[in-house]
């Protein structure tokens, strides 16, 4: 499974400065990004996670599966903004 980052979770976008949209719809995308931004990270680690397994791994198979929970627990909080 192939992923990319979402543009502009990873760096410094001008929503995150307030330029160009301005308002409560740049913090509304901005948001959005940090969503798309832990969901990718959610994926990753469960296949990392996967990886481990395989490798039989178990102790950072059961570090992967704690920062996965983290993640999953994340998307489902309402934003703090």
């Amino acid at each position: 499974m192939r992923h990319s980052i979402p543009s502009g979770a990873a760096g410094h976008s001008g929503m995150a400065q307030g330029q160009g949209i301005g308002g409560i719809r740049a913090a509304q995308s901005l948001a959005a990004c940090e969503l798309d931004f832990v969901e990718y990270i959610a994926d990753m680690l469960q296949e990392l996670r996967g990886m481990a397994q395989a490798a039989e791994a178990e102790t950072l198979s059961g570090l992967l599966e704690l920062a996965h929970r983290e993640a999953q627990l994340r998307l489902k909080q309402p934003p703090n903004r």
